[in-house]
């Protein structure tokens, strides 16, 4: 047992996640909608149709970066060091800004068709997870950072697994805003923390990174 700790001690890079889960129960007991809180809205927000089978993406989410943290335990205890340091800061960040600028989006459906499973799927979503603290949106950030890692992976870099892994990360991000869950500002936010976090934790892998050849 303890030789397995110690080839795994790496693990430890995990700490954000009972630390984000519990920062993001806190922040949505503390602000709520009773509050004074800054509307997350972009006018082009409306022209976006409601498309609930998206909400099929949106969950995708989870296993995407709960699949990528173990791959890289096992294979790439380097990479999920980045990985872990990424999504560890970004998160951080996200919660910051929810406790220091309190948002919320107006673009939550006030009614759901009922004979629509993904409409109602996203209503199940929405109870346990507001329309409040939306800027910058984690749920792209996590994404995003998510492939950053799988790019970062020597052994995941080969084209049939980049490019479905691309689409996908494209698909989550499309979700936050075809279920109206997050506006398009929430996007441009969050895709801004996404530029500062690369350049912090991965540009210094930039060279082996650009060397090693797709497969």
């Amino acid at each position: 047992m303890r030789a397995l700790l110690k080839k795994y001690s790496h693990i430890v890079y995990a700490w954000w996640v009972p630390l984000y889960v519990l920062g993001f129960l806190g922040v949505q007991k503390i602000i709520t909608p009773d509050m004074p809180y800054t509307v997350a809205f972009l006018p082009l927000d409306n022209a976006i149709p409601f498309l609930p089978w998206f909400v099929v993406f949106y969950y995708l989410w989870f296993p995407a970066m709960v699949f990528t943290g173990f791959y890289l335990l096992f294979t790439d205890a380097a990479g999920l060091k980045r990985y872990m340091t990424c999504v560890g800061w970004g998160f951080c960040v996200v919660l910051f800004f929810y406790f220091l600028i309190p948002s919320g989006q107006p673009l939550t459906p006030s009614a759901y068709p009922p004979d629509d499973g993904f409409a109602l799927a996203v209503q199940e979503l929405q109870e346990f997870d507001s329309n409040m603290n939306v800027f910058p949106s984690g749920h792209v950030m996590g994404a995003v950072v998510t492939l950053f890692a799988v790019f970062d992976s020597p052994r995941l870099r080969k084209w049939w697994i980049l490019l479905p892994a691309t689409v996908l990360t494209a698909m989550i991000c499309l979700s936050t805003v075809f279920i109206k869950q997050h506006s398009l500002i929430d996007l441009i936010a969050s895709g801004l923390l996404c530029f500062g976090l690369y350049f912090a934790v991965y540009s210094k892998n930039n060279v082996q990174t650009t060397n090693c050849k797709l497969q």
